[in-house]
């Protein structure tokens, strides 16, 4: 089992910056990624919007189900030793590549 860790405020805000563009599909974070013009897409203009899922209240509740819930499982994994930790505060090409590495070295382990 993999487990990605993430500061909780770093969390918050890749969550709550979210905006998507209802016509093309684009996605933006206005905290990292932002528009060019303030919560307009940089493909049509369209006005960005905030999906439901994307607000502080909702994520808050997300995140207690996840301290409630998944971390048990994480919690039993990580005592039978089955459990990865990876860092996924750092970019995302690093993160994708411990994962692939991981992966990759429980493949090569079960032959």
């Amino acid at each position: 089992m993999i487990q990605l860790l993430v500061d909780y405020t770093q969390l918050l805000l890749r969550l709550t910056g979210r905006r998507s563009c209802p016509t093309c599909g684009r996605l933006y974070n206005i905290h990292f990624q932002p528009p060019l013009v303030d919560e307009l897409c940089d493909v049509d203009k369209s006005k960005l919007v905030i999906r439901n899922d994307d607000r502080e209240e909702v994520i808050s509740g997300r995140l207690t189900a996840y301290e409630t819930q998944t971390r048990l499982v994480a919690d039993y994994y990580r005592a039978q030793r089955r459990l990865v930790a990876i860092n996924a505060d750092r970019p995302m090409e690093d993160v994708t590549a411990q994962i692939f590495g991981v992966i990759d070295s429980h493949c090569q382990a079960g032959r």
